[in-house]
């Protein structure tokens, strides 16, 4: 009776992680989006190269609390208490920043000013600390389904055996 809703059970922890690694993605696909608007408009000066810098940008606060909705879900992530994600959410904020004086620099001060900025690897050791930050993520959700997966094939082995042993003593 049990191992039908813990076959549920564990369908909906595999789908759950997906969906937070997926989320996970978006994130981190949409800073390299307006990175690269940024650099693009850096070194041509061109206003469409923002495009999708600028659209990343909109994405990106929605999709920042969808992934914080998925976490506080989850239950090692205690609600308003997620040390990790926090820090990926400020370094997202370093990131924006410092893209945004890129910019700043680029209207203002030309071409040298925003290269110089670009240039000095500000901005690829944020974009590191991302990455860090999210394998860590990935990481800490990998381990916690591997956990769920590995209690509930000890609990089918248990219920297995439990058969089996009742077979036994019918026969």
């Amino acid at each position: 009776q049990r191992e039908f809703p813990r076959r549920k059970t564990l369908r909906d922890a595999v789908n759950h992680s997906y969906e937070h690694r997926m989320q996970l993605q978006t994130v981190f696909s949409l800073l390299r989006d307006a990175e690269t608007g940024q650099r693009g408009f850096v070194i041509t000066g061109q206003q469409r190269f923002l495009e999708p810098y600028d659209a990343a940008l909109r994405r990106l606060p929605s999709q920042l609390a969808s992934l914080r909705a998925l976490r506080q879900q989850d239950g090692d992530a205690v609600t308003g208490d997620d040390p990790v994600f926090d820090r990926l959410v400020a370094l997202t904020e370093r990131k924006q920043a410092t893209m945004a004086e890129g910019i700043r620099l680029r209207r203002e001060n030309g071409e040298d000013a925003a290269r110089a900025l670009v240039s000095s690897g500000e901005g690829k050791v944020i974009m590191d600390q991302i990455r860090i930050v999210t394998r860590e993520l990935q990481a800490a959700d990998k381990a916690a389904l591997d956990r769920r997966v590995a209690a509930n094939d000890a609990m089918t082995q248990r219920t297995e055996r439990l058969t089996q042993a009742l077979f036994v003593v019918l026969i």
